[in-house]
């Protein structure tokens, strides 16, 4: 997924497949087609094929935590920026508040450490992100360089790489494509072009690009919306409920969303277009519930320090038409994807809610995750991800998908 964070406000052809469907008759042509234009399958639904109550859900207790209040270092996580599932059945944790990858196995117990915070080539200076290249290899993306070091799953340094784009771009993340290729993002704002960009929102054109397994760029994939940056007189970030572009890969396939609309893009690794899916039934609007919310979202989140300047930027606030549709996107193994959708506030806790499409393209619904619980990976049957208490101590868990 493209993760590229400002400073924050504060600071600164009709199917129906009835395996899909939860209600009791399949749906009718309305609430799910499929049209061919220019070659490519567009997928375009009406209501949700889940009935209310039912359809997929996140059990209520985990199958598996790693993490503790107190006791053992290696049980004490801070700052998770990833986790993912090894192919053993184990768990790689990209623990961000000691700059290192924690390997644990399938029942939890802890094995090994390595990397940690610095500038030396088996360390890090801000580990965003961590891939699984192979049965015994790891991609972990520092976004601080930038550029990428990958590991063995024993902790054995093989090598490291720094990114210099030619442009004005700035690498934003990684994914790994087939034949050993990289999918870079990358993010464009005011501060990396040039020219006067006066108060308001801005939203620039930028760049992916496909890279060897050396850093060496290839290829452009192609040119897509960056991040949303404000412009206010006395602060710069993002602009409430702002839109950004995701990505995930699986095999051959590139999904991109753009968050203008719900709908998510599929691509070919070439770039080019082969399927569109989408929900158009949903209301983006911004209107005085949402601002309302967005302003008491900055005062929860708020520093005493930041309250002085907290009531100037909220009177100053410039708020968009409409809002994005939602704010990460996740694509599982078996090609459904997965899309964060509720309000959503760059410093507070993320929304619990998640809208589905499935492998066809149809949308099928939406479903809560636990409070406090971001999830990172997907599985067939399960989700993996941080949780956070009351006090903000992580764990890392692991929950069952039922229904499914």
């Amino acid at each position: 997924m493209m993760r590229t964070f400002l400073p924050s406000l504060v600071v600164v052809a009709i199917l129906a497949i009835p395996a899909l469907w939860g209600c009791a008759e399949p749906p009718g042509p309305s609430n799910y087609t499929v049209r061919d234009s220019a070659g490519i399958r567009i997928v375009e639904s009406g209501e949700p094929a889940w009935c209310p109550g039912e359809g997929w859900s996140i059990a209520p207790d985990p199958v598996m935590k790693i993490g503790e209040r107190e006791g053992e270092e290696s049980q004490l996580l801070f700052q998770v920026a990833d986790a993912r599932r090894l192919p053993g059945g184990g768990i790689a944790v990209l623990n961000g508040g000691s700059g290192t990858v924690r390997i644990f196995a399938g029942d939890g117990d802890f094995l090994r450490e390595f990397g940690g915070a610095g500038e030396g080539p088996e360390e890090f200076r801000s580990p965003i992100s961590l891939h699984v290249l192979a049965e015994d290899t790891l991609l972990i993306w520092d976004g601080a360089r930038p550029g990428f070091s990958l590991f063995t799953v024993d902790g054995e340094f093989l090598r490291s790489r720094r990114l210099s784009l030619p442009g004005l771009e700035r690498p934003a993340g990684v994914h790994p494509l087939p034949g050993n290729r990289l999918l870079l993002t990358t993010h464009s704002s005011p501060f990396t072009r040039p020219g006067d960009h006066g108060v308001g929102i801005h939203r620039f054109s930028t760049p992916f690009l496909v890279l060897d397994g050396d850093g060496i760029v290839l290829d452009t994939l192609g040119v897509f919306p960056s991040s949303e940056t404000m412009i206010l007189e006395q602060a710069v970030g993002f602009p409430p409920f702002h839109k950004s572009t995701y990505v995930d890969v699986l095999g051959d396939a590139i999904y991109v969303g753009t968050a203008d609309a719900m709908d998510v893009s599929v691509r070919g690794l070439s770039g080019e277009p082969k399927a569109l899916y989408r929900h158009p039934a949903v209301d983006l609007n911004v209107g005085a519930a949402e601002r309302e919310w967005f302003r008491d979202r900055m005062g929860v989140e708020a520093r005493p320090e930041g309250v002085p300047i907290l009531e100037q930027i909220s009177s100053s606030l410039i708020f968009p038409e409409t809002r994005a549709a939602y704010s990460d996107l996740r694509v599982d193994p078996t090609g459904a994807v997965w899309l964060r959708t509720g309000l959503y506030f760059p410093e507070g806790p993320a929304p619990t809610e998640w809208s589905v499409f499935s492998r066809e393209g149809a949308f099928l619904g939406t479903l809560a995750m636990p409070p406090g619980f971001e999830p990172m990976e997907f599985g067939r049957d399960f989700v993996l991800g941080r949780w956070k208490d009351e006090l903000g101590v992580e764990q890392v868990r692991v929950y069952r998908i039922e229904n499914r």
